[in-house]
């Protein structure tokens, strides 16, 4: 299991940038994913989560 500790600074500066990659869905994905890792969810849920493949999750 992943353990991510970002900041509350951080946090905001990802969602900017999530918001700005409207046509860069991976990029996206990789945000996303490192806010769920950051939240606590396990790779298998962030998975679930976004419809990815576990295997995406953890490379």
């Amino acid at each position: 299991m992943y353990q991510i500790k970002l900041t509350n600074e951080e946090i905001d500066e990802l969602i900017i940038l999530h918001r700005s990659c409207r046509k860069d869905q991976r990029k996206a994905d990789r945000i996303k994913t490192i806010i769920l890792l950051n939240d606590g969810y396990s790779t298998q849920e962030v998975a679930k989560i976004l419809l990815l493949d576990e295997d995406t999750i953890t490379t």
